[in-house]
C-alpha cells in the first residue's frame, strides 16, 4: 500500500506581493510533510524576493521564474514538471497566491487523502470557506498526475480558467474525492470586493475565451489526459 507522506503546494504569482506573503505566512516553514513552490509568472521582482529569502518560509520555498507571462495554466504546469523532478513520490497541491491555509491543514489533508486513494491514485478537492469551484484547489497523488503527459495536469489550450478539467477526468475515473471541512480562505474579489487588482483584471480578459473552450470541450466530450 502507498501513501502520500509529501505533498508540494504548487502557488503561481505574478505581481501580488502582499497577497503571495499572507498565503506563504499560512503555511508552516518547518513541517515536513509540505514543499512549496513558487511560480513567478513574468514576476522577476516577487522572485529576487523569495530568492534573497524576504517572504515567510524564506528559503524553504523553492520559487520559479519564467521569464515570460505565459497565464496561470501554464506556470502551473511548469511548476509540476520541476515538483516531479524534484521528488518524483510527492503530490501535488494546486492553489492560488490569493487564499490562506487553516493550522492543521497538512496532516488533516495527508490523512483523509491517504484514506481515500490508498493507491496514491486520486484527486482530493478541497472545500474553500466561500462558495468556488471544487476543483479550484486539490491535493493530486502521483499516480493520478501519470495519466498527464509530461505531468501537464492542466489543459495547456486554456490560459487561467483551466481547474474542472481535473475534476472531469477524476470523476468519469471515479477518483474524486472532496472534503468536508472548508481548510481553505479564498480571498477572492467576488466574495471580497476590495481584494480586486490589476492581476485579476489581467486574468479576467481571457474568462470568455476559456469559457468558451470548456463548452466546447464538454459538448464533445473531451477530457484532458484521458487519452
Amino acid at each position: 500500500m502507498r501513501h502520500v507522506k509529501r505533498f508540494w503546494i504548487i502557488i503561481p504569482t505574478r505581481n501580488r506581493l502582499d497577497s503571495l506573503t499572507r498565503t506563504l505566512a499560512s503555511i508552516p516553514a518547518t513541517d515536513p510533510g509540505t514543499g512549496v513552490i513558487v511560480v513567478c509568472d513574468g514576476d522577476r521582482e516577487t522572485f529576487n524576493q523569495i530568492w534573497n529569502g524576504l517572504l515567510p518560509g524564506g528559503k524553504n520555498i523553492e520559487p520559479l521564474l519564467l521569464k515570460d507571462h505565459v497565464g496561470a495554466v501554464a506556470a502551473r504546469n511548469e511548476a509540476i514538471k520541476f515538483a516531479a523532478q524534484l521528488d518524483p513520490e510527492s503530490g501535488i497541491l494546486y492553489a492560488t497566491d490569493d487564499v490562506i491555509f487553516k493550522p492543521g491543514f497538512v496532516n488533516a489533508l495527508n490523512s483523509q487523502f491517504n484514506a481515500a486513494f490508498p493507491d496514491d491514485d486520486g484527486v482530493l478537492g478541497i472545500r474553500q470557506v466561500d462558495s468556488h469551484h471544487p476543483s479550484g484547489v486539490a491535493l493530486v497523488g502521483p499516480q493520478f498526475l501519470q495519466r498527464y503527459p509530461d505531468s501537464q495536469l492542466f489543459c495547456p489550450l486554456y490560459w487561467h480558467f483551466a481547474a474542472q478539467e481535473v475534476q472531469w477526468l477524476a470523476d468519469a475515473v471515479d477518483k474524486w474525492v472532496y472534503t468536508e471541512e472548508p481548510w481553505v480562505e479564498h480571498f477572492h474579489p467576488a466574495h471580497k470586493k476590495a481584494e480586486i487588482d490589476q492581476t485579476h483584471k489581467d486574468a479576467r480578459l481571457r474568462i470568455q475565451e476559456d469559457q468558451e473552450l470548456r463548452d466546447s470541450r464538454l459538448c464533445c466530450g473531451q477530457i484532458w489526459g484521458s487519452a
